[in-house]
């Protein structure tokens, strides 16, 4: 990752850290805290499951892609049906690239574990497996199609002002197939981006339609 890509995800990243304290503490200012109070806060603290679980419309953060998400929950509120439009960013902060590539992928996304942070934050960690296709780069080679398994594994943050906020990494494993540099046969490979990119961590901001 270069300077200049390093620079615009970690401004991205603490332009959400940011978003999460100025809700956190919009929701705790100026309250007193006496036993009624606490009584009132151990009972907030169950975790409303069906509250935490509405579609939910959003945009997509990282140095490897922005775009736009859709999620739409199960009813028993287990998982999640997660579609993504990306633009695929690969050679465009360095300037190596003259327009993005495009992705569209599907994640079947499970809860693993929820639980509050206090008592204006509920959280909980998530992973799925997904199905990706588009037409982007790949390293040197021009324009082509690419198509395979995707995944993510991140933690969700859900505040009473309906924004949601996701921390994730997410991973594809595809075929990459294009125009032989030299000669006018199809060159097929893996996807290399894919998996070399899977440490460039994804910001997700998404409003809940509850």
């Amino acid at each position: 990752m270069n300077k200049r890509t390093a620079l615009i995800f970690f401004l991205t990243l603490l332009a959400g850290l940011s978003v999460s304290a100025a809700l956190c503490a919009q929701e705790t200012a100026g309250r007193r805290e006496t036993p009624e109070r606490f009584a009132a806060l151990r009972e907030k603290f169950a975790l409303d499951r069906e509250k935490l679980h509405h579609v939910e419309i959003g945009t997509m953060h990282s140095p490897k892609s922005l775009g736009f998400t859709i999620e739409l929950p199960d009813d028993d509120y287990d998982a999640s049906d997660l579609f993504t439009l990306l633009a695929d960013m690969h050679g465009l902060w360095d300037g190596t690239r003259p327009m993005p590539g495009i992705k569209l992928s599907y994640v079947r996304n499970v809860t693993l574990k929820e639980f509050r942070l206090d008592d204006c934050i509920e959280a909980s960690f998530y992973t799925g497996p997904g199905i990706i296709a588009g037409v982007v780069h790949d390293s040197d080679k021009p324009f082509g199609f690419m198509a395979g398994l995707t995944g993510d594994v991140g933690v969700r943050l859900f505040f009473p002002s309906r924004i949601v906020l996701y921390f994730e990494f997410g991973m594809d494993i595809a075929l990459f197939v294009s125009s032989h540099p030299y000669t006018s046969g199809i060159d097929m490979s893996y996807y290399r981006s894919g998996l070399k990119n899977f440490f460039y961590p994804q910001l997700r901001i998404a409003y809940s339609l509850r």
